[in-house]
């Protein structure tokens, strides 16, 4: 299941990094600085779309790490995992954030 969630995202990030979503209340990083502009919009979502590549390959090496484990050690695992992804989009979020205020 995290190995899906790591390709979904990939799939999703990459066309924010190649600029090629428009404008949108939909899809991107719908931050309000980004509807300042074309500009802002393209500048917030690549920004974005890298952070959640990043993500994404995060989420696919702690997949790989959970296939490999014993049985015994799939709880533990469970948490970490739902930690780093948790603690992963955060931190994502507050950077995205962040890059979105002072990117002038």
């Amino acid at each position: 299941m995290h190995l899906v969630a790591a390709i979904i995202a990939a799939m999703l990030a990459i066309p924010l990094i190649q600029r090629k979503v428009k404008m949108n209340h939909w899809y991107g990083f719908r931050l309000p600085a980004a509807f300042d502009s074309e500009a802002a919009w393209f500048d917030i979502n690549h920004y974005g779309g890298r952070l959640l590549l990043a993500w994404a390959a995060i989420v696919a090496v702690s997949a790989t790490v959970g296939l490999a484990l014993e049985k015994q050690h799939l709880p533990a695992y469970c948490w970490t995992s739902a930690g780093v992804m948790a603690g992963g989009l955060a931190v994502m979020a507050y950077m995205a954030s962040f890059y979105a205020k002072t990117r002038k």
